[in-house]
């Protein structure tokens, strides 16, 4: 089943910066600034086209189990269908008036055809209604959210595999350890993002089952074609137990808010790392002056601030999903009315995160590889001596904590700041007794990024 949900356009931002900037994106400035100038969706109005749509599948299952007429429930199709068009036109919105956008349709429709409106709520209550409207809600916005992350993989992996062979320090405690490529540390978040991809399909998978017919959760007397409103709704299954389902509504919530937890503490990661990159004192990559934003005092700046709001955007997720996590666990069997809250709480987050993968998609897509400072940090500060110890281990056999000792001591004898030099070598082998013949040629080329990039790549051996 397709469901319809209305789309809003963004506006133009005013700022008191840009004469710097070659260029700005409304969508990026938006995503910056929305927390502080726009409005959160009312739960009810999103709720609308999910509402209809559970609607339309009950009085089909109504009429098929002859609870409606046929006459009856081609007057409800039809008018529900009008309501459809009447919302993605926007002239039907929720009515605060009404206590939830359930009863606002019921009576709408009881205003302009009567009586048969009055049986459409016939063995149904509100809490399985709603439990489908959020299943409906839930199901299509994790399919755009998923959507959305593929895009970011795949613009991930193309500018990894681009950079494949750009050298470039590996870190750890954020000090230079290793040789690595640029491409390899772009890898390691896209695949993240995969396993992110993987964690909330099975997420949807596993919530793949219909809640209608399990009323107040314990079903209705009526005989009902449950699994003929599944199939409906395009469920793969229905309930097994009425009483579940209804007992733990925001159990499902809860599940895609973890879901969207890791994917967003992986792009915080990712935002972190680009913004260090990024920073002069690096200045390993240059962030196109679309997905900055300047400063209202100094006419110099060029701030980072989407991927600064990515790292905000995390710590909300988490405090949503914490606060899903404690809304069943003082829950009595049956329907609670604090689970209400689980509507709002996951459509707000939705409503935070649901550009995320695009604005990082468009940052990673026009962004700058400086390679050449990446090259000339791979370079010094001895980041190639724990491969050239390795490559003593593998080529001249030498123990591993023996080569280290060797190692170690190398450093602190040479009078290179950058690389282990001859005589610091040489007075290292006196000290520690370790014995092993180096030619000059080895000493020089073992030491060299691109060498060791080289040999990561050819796992069968040293040559």
């Amino acid at each position: 089943m397709v469901i319809i949900v209305s789309k809003k356009a963004n506006k133009c931002i005013d700022k008191l910066w840009g004469g710097a900037h070659a260029s700005s994106d409304q969508d990026a400035l938006l995503f910056a600034s929305s927390s502080d100038v726009t409005s959160k969706p009312v739960p009810e109005n999103i709720l609308i086209p999910f509402d209809i749509a559970t609607n339309q599948a009950h009085i089909a299952m109504l009429n098929k189990v002859n609870l409606l007429s046929s006459e009856e429930f081609t007057t409800l199709k039809n008018e529900l269908s009008i309501l459809q068009h009447e919302y993605e036109s926007g002239a039907f919105k929720f009515d605060p008036k009404f206590e939830d956008i359930h009863s606002q349709i019921e009576s709408v429709l009881k205003d302009r055809i009567g009586d048969p409106a009055k049986k459409m709520h016939t063995a149904r209550s509100r809490n399985d209604q709603v439990t489908t409207d959020m299943y409906l809600f839930l199901r299509s916005s994790l399919d755009d959210t998923i959507n959305s992350m593929v895009e970011l993989v795949a613009a991930g992996r193309k500018i990894a595999k681009k950079h494949s062979e750009t050298i470039c320090p590996g870190y750890t405690h954020h000090q230079k350890a290793v040789v690595t490529s640029f491409g390899d540390l772009l890898n390691a978040y896209v695949v993240m993002f995969e396993r992110d991809i993987s964690r909330l399909k099975q997420t949807k998978e596993l919530y793949d089952y219909s809640p209608l017919g399990a009323t107040t959760g314990y079903e209705s007397l009526l005989a009902l074609d449950y699994k003929f409103t599944a199939k409906k709704l395009g469920f793969a299954r229905t309930f097994v137990s009425s009483i579940d389902v209804i007992s733990t509504r925001g159990e499902f919530e809860t599940a895609v808010a973890q879901g969207i937890a890791h994917f967003m503490t992986h792009v915080s990661m990712l935002a972190q790392t680009l913004i260090t990159f990024s920073s002069q004192a690096y200045g390993f990559i240059t962030i196109a002056d679309e997905y900055t934003t300047g400063s209202s005092a100094m006419p110099q700046k060029k701030n980072p601030d989407m991927l600064e709001i990515m790292k905000a955007k995390n710590v909300y997720t988490h405090s949503v999903e914490s606060g899903l996590s404690s809304l069943l666990q003082a829950a009595f069997v049956g329907y609670n009315r604090d689970s209400q809250y689980s509507k709002m709480m996951i459509m707000q987050l939705f409503d935070e995160v649901k550009t995320v993968p695009v604005i990082l998609s468009k940052i990673l897509h026009t962004m700058v590889i400086n390679e050449g400072a990446m090259s000339d940090a791979s370079s010094g500060d001895f980041i190639t001596s724990t491969g050239f110890m390795e490559l003593l281990v593998a080529e001249k056999k030498i123990a591993l904590r023996d080569a280290k000792q060797l190692i170690e001591k190398a450093i602190s004898f040479s009078v290179n700041i950058h690389k282990i030099d001859r005589a610091a070598f040489n007075k290292a082998i006196k000290e520690t007794g370790v014995d092993v013949d180096i030619s000059d040629d080895q000493l020089s080329i073992w030491q060299t990024a691109e060498y060791q990039l080289s040999v990561r790549r050819n796992r069968s051996g040293v040559q």
